[in-house]
């Protein structure tokens, strides 16, 4: 039975007699407890849900505060995380609704905890319920797993909810104990060293260890990070691991910032991932991991090289994946190529803040004309040009109609090897560097 609020106990020493001597009108009075009374609910706290979500438990994050609840905010991961926002696991909801309040478990017993399983299947008592994709829960066999850490045991049979055709969706009293610094992930490396979450891949292009972002309206869905794309570094997400899981939807477990472990022979580059060494994007499958740095796009860098017991004897680097892939990146200055001809014109409206002329005809004047100074003030380009130009070819820097550039209409280039940096002051251009003509 319950321990009714209130209840007081008296304790005693051991040597003084137990027995209970009271009348029948006090005994009528007492109450009998078991060992189990005391155990209490499962261990928890209150928290706001960010999401209604009642299909499925999840595993939650705590992050932000309702200042109006006076609550954390409990968020679910099937959101796109920030590479430098990545979460770890605050506990357990068994479902939600946006906006209410929901107990966050830690660790105990779990009434109908909602998880997927391999259809058709009944899960048996004592199986273990692992972290499943996007914080979802899973058993083993079951498709979008993330790498088998484990996050309780079930404690009775598994009852049918409903079937999404690759699983069941079922539900089952659940004894909860969120991962500790005991737990490990497939590669070995400590689940407190590591921050992953489970992603899939619809087009099966993003494999074991490649870097990847989102795809276009984020979500779980990922593909590789390529440049040519127009990706941006901001976009990275992190490096896929080797718990990888083909199925009709291709599970991919992606560590987005921490320790991963990668076999040495699957970084490219020269120099051996050894301990101390970088590891950058490849330049030309930049989804690939290379000690080469000519791609300017760092990664992270290796802790330390181990060979692995018999019998795979395989020697692994251990990668701390940076969390911020922009603020480690080379500045590079990405040119726009323009062909000057004699007696062409051109007006600038490119992003690129470097120009390069190349010449081609014979001599004479070609006209290129910046954008106004007033759209984007403060805003500084570079005109450089190749051997192409001679003194009988005459590059002029326009100034837009009603602006100038250093208080004239045009700047002229006219030899090889020539440069210009114009800067706007938000009403005209001003040349802030340039060689001698």
């Amino acid at each position: 039975m319950p321990i009714p609020a209130g209840t007081k106990f008296h304790g005693v020493a051991p040597g003084v007699e137990t027995d209970n001597r009271g009348s029948k009108t006090r005994n009528s009075e007492r109450n009998v407890y078991t060992i189990e009374d005391f155990g209490g609910g499962p261990a928890s706290f209150k928290a706001v849900a960010e999401r209604t979500i009642n299909s499925l438990s999840y595993l939650a994050y705590v992050r932000d505060y309702d200042e109006e609840q006076e609550l954390p905010i409990a968020r679910w991961v099937f959101s796109q995380i920030a590479h430098n926002l990545a979460p770890k696991l605050s506990g357990l909801v068994v479902s939600s609704v946006a906006g209410e309040v929901v107990d966050v478990i830690n660790s105990g017993e779990v009434d109908d905890v909602l998880y997927i399983a391999p259809a058709g299947q009944v899960v048996e008592v004592g199986t273990i319920v692992y972290s499943g994709l996007s914080g979802y829960l899973a058993v083993n066999g079951a498709p979008f797993m993330d790498e088998a850490i484990s996050v309780g045991r079930t404690l009775s049979p598994s009852v049918f909810v409903s079937n999404s055709g690759l699983y069941d969706v079922v539900k089952s009293k659940v004894y909860v104990t969120l991962p500790n610094n005991t737990a490990y992930f497939y590669d070995g490396i400590s689940k407190d060293d590591s921050i992953r979450w489970g992603y899939v891949s619809q087009s099966t292009n993003a494999t074991d260890y490649n870097i990847v972002k989102s795809q276009a309206g984020g979500g779980i869905f990922i593909e590789r990070w390529d440049p040519a794309n127009g990706d941006t570094v901001d976009e990275i997400l992190g490096v896929t691991t080797k718990g990888y899981t083909p199925f009709s939807l291709d599970s991919i477990s992606v560590c987005l910032e921490g320790i991963i472990r990668i076999p040495r022979d699957q970084i490219g580059g020269t120099v051996l991932a050894n301990s101390g060494v970088n590891i950058y994007s490849d330049a030309t499958s930049p989804w690939l991991l290379t000690t080469d740095p000519t791609s300017g796009v760092k990664i992270g860098f290796v802790i330390h090289a181990i060979t692995t017991l018999p019998p795979e004897s395989i020697v692994v680097s251990d990668i701390q994946i940076i969390p911020d892939k922009s603020s480690s990146t080379v500045t590079r200055l990405i040119p726009f190529f323009q062909e000057a001809t004699p007696g062409g014109s051109g007006t600038y409206t490119e992003n690129n803040n470097i120009v390069d002329f190349n010449w081609v005809g014979g001599p004479g004047t070609y006209e290129f004309t910046l954008p106004s100074a007033t759209t984007i003030p403060y805003r500084t380009i570079r005109f450089v040009n190749d051997g192409t130009v001679t003194a009988n070819d005459k590059v002029h820097i326009v100034a837009p109609t009603g602006e100038t550039i250093d208080g004239a209409t045009f700047y002229e280039i006219n030899k090889v090897y020539n440069g210009i940096a114009v800067w706007s002051d938000g009403v005209n251009w001003i040349v802030i560097q340039a060689k001698s003509t």
